[in-house]
């Protein structure tokens, strides 16, 4: 775990922030399921993680999920700006499980990368008011489990890929150089949703200011890389 919450007793922690680090190859065994922000033993509640890169994944199994609801509840989340690259998860990379819900959270203007849920669902349930918009899925299962709401998302190179009225579909690779790790755009996107809460990448590129609010963790930026 990089973060859960400890201690006995129903009070919430509030207000964690996990922002530009970057986890690589986290683990999971039968006897220590992995997850990295976790509200294992209070629920958590207005977590924000964002500019984070949360790549590969070590051992033969599998996280529960990267960002999940385990244990007790994970409510008003704000995860945007973050790279999901090639992590293994049970549930889902964002996730509830059957022991907490996942509620109100919002998922903007991340990349996720040929990633491998079990579930196929890169977002998941249980829980309800999740909001997700302005991703950026590639080369992996695409579907989204229950409690989301989501639209504004691109999906290149996906299978199972969710109906969005705003989505967007490609066949080929949107970055530069995913294998390399490269994972800035390598061109603009469809035009997403624009979100002004949220308007700075992790580059400090202000989203949108060339009249296109980009998807994914990345905003295009000409001559850039």
């Amino acid at each position: 775990n990089c973060m859960m919450t400890r201690g006995q007793g129903g009070q919430s922690s509030d207000d964690w922030l996990f922002e530009y680090n970057v986890v690589l190859n986290n683990s999971s065994t039968s006897a220590n399921h992995g997850e990295c922000l976790n509200p294992n033993e209070r629920p958590l509640n207005r977590l924000v993680a964002r500019y984070n890169v949360f790549r590969g994944n070590s051992g033969g199994d599998g996280l529960t999920g990267v960002i999940v609801a385990n244990n007790s509840d994970n409510d008003n989340a704000a995860i945007y700006g973050n790279v999901f690259d090639s992590v293994s998860t049970g549930n889902g990379i964002i996730t509830g499980t059957s022991q907490g819900s996942m509620n109100n959270a919002v998922v903007y203007n991340n990349t996720f990368i040929n990633s491998t849920p079990a579930t196929q669902d890169w977002i998941n349930g249980p829980g309800a008011g999740n909001v997700a918009q302005n991703n950026l899925v590639y080369k992996m299962d695409a579907s989204i489990g229950t409690g989301w709401t989501h639209d504004y998302n691109g999906y290149y190179a996906t299978t199972n890929t969710p109906a969005e009225a705003h989505g967007a579909t490609g066949a080929s690779s949107p970055l530069v150089d995913a294998p390399a790790a490269n994972d800035h755009l390598a061109g603009p996107t469809a035009a997403g949703i624009s979100l002004p809460s949220y308007n700075t990448d992790p580059d400090g590129n202000v989203r949108g200011a060339d009249g296109v609010w980009d998807r994914g963790a990345y905003e295009y930026v000409s001559g850039g890389s």
